[in-house]
Order: C-alpha cells, then structure tokens, then sequence
C-alpha cells in the first residue's frame, strides 16, 4: 500500500495537471511570452519590452533592416557530429536546411519588418537550433521586437534519420528555455545595433 501511494504522489509531482500560466510563465528574461491558449504548453510568440530610440518610424525601420542584415543569420546550424559524450555520429541535414532570406519584408509605411532567425544552443550536452520569425514594430521614437513561430531541432541525432523543427513547449525536458534564451541573444544584437 506504501509503494503504490509513493508512485501516486511521485506521479502527481512528475506529471502535473497543466493550469492556466501564471506571471512567472509568460515571463523569461524580461521578455513576455504568449501561449496557445491558456492551459497550452505550446509558446506562440516571444516580444521584447518597447525600446526608446531617436528617429521616426521610417528611419528606425531603416537602422532596423542594416541590423538585421549584420547580426541575424538564416543558415542551418552545423552539428558538431558527435552525440554528446557518448561520441556517436550525428546528422542534421533535413528539409529545415532549404534557407530563406534573412529579410523577409521591411515597410517603413506601416513600422514593420519581418526577417527569419536561427540560433544555435546546447542543452544537456547536445548541440540543437532554435528558430523564429523576427519582427521588429516601430513607431516614432521606440520599437519592439517579436518572435514568432518558435521552433527547435538537435543536430546531433546520433542517425542518419533527418531532423525536422518542432514548436518550441514549457517542458523541462526540451530544454526550451535554452532554445528562447540563444534566440534572445539575437534579439538583444539587434535591439542593441537599432538603438546605436
């Protein structure tokens, strides 16, 4: 009776009911994070706080699409090729390696520009790549950045199988915190060039 009632709490700490976000979830590193809906894992969109900045709305997008263009990479990541320490081969070539323009759209009129991002990170050991698609919002004297489409693959697969990017979701074990955090390393690169 003992063992079953320890499996009983040992699952209930393990597996949680999922409840609706708190302040401390929808927040990593002053950064505001939005959810799918309220009791989903799944992270849609990651935005920076407003930045106060010189210029109006058309030179920041201006500033924006040069610090885009320097501190933001589209190519797919390289594996380091072993898995973790065990020194196994990895892949990591996929259909996620076809590559887009790191600029995607860039419209002074309306205060947007759209670009995609990629960051590589380590979790456990094991080399991964975070994804996402980059916006920065401005308006006369400040902007913001968002990220959306937040997505996550490993390169060192230890198979020949191919990776794909999966959504990235407020689970310990994705390391998802490690994926948010090397794609607001970008984030910050661009906000930082963007203020000058």
């Amino acid at each position: 009776m003992k063992k079953i009632l320890g499996l009983m709490l040992l699952s209930a700490c393990a597996f949680p009911a999922w409840a609706d976000h708190d302040y401390d979830d929808r927040h990593l590193n002053g950064y505001e994070l939005g959810f799918e809906s309220p009791s989903s894992r799944h992270i849609e969109v990651m935005s920076s706080h407003s930045y106060d900045t010189s210029g109006s709305q058309s030179d920041i997008i201006g500033r924006a699409q040069v610090c885009v263009e320097k501190h933001v990479s589209n190519a797919p990541n390289a594996s380091t090729g072993v898995l973790g320490i065990i020194g196994a081969k990895g892949q990591h070539s996929s259909s996620s390696d076809a590559t887009e323009p790191v600029v995607e759209s860039a419209d002074s009129d309306s205060g947007k520009l759209q670009a995609h991002a990629r960051a590589p990170y380590r979790h456990l050991l094991l080399s991964y790549e975070a994804r996402s698609r980059l916006s920065v919002e401005a308006q006369d004297g400040h902007f913001r950045i968002v990220q959306t489409d937040l997505a996550y693959r490993q390169l060192d697969t230890g198979t020949d199988a191919q990776q794909d990017f999966s959504p990235i979701q407020r689970l310990a074990i994705t390391g998802w915190d490690d994926a948010l955090e090397a794609l607001q390393e970008v984030s910050d690169r661009v906000a930082s060039c963007i203020k000058g």
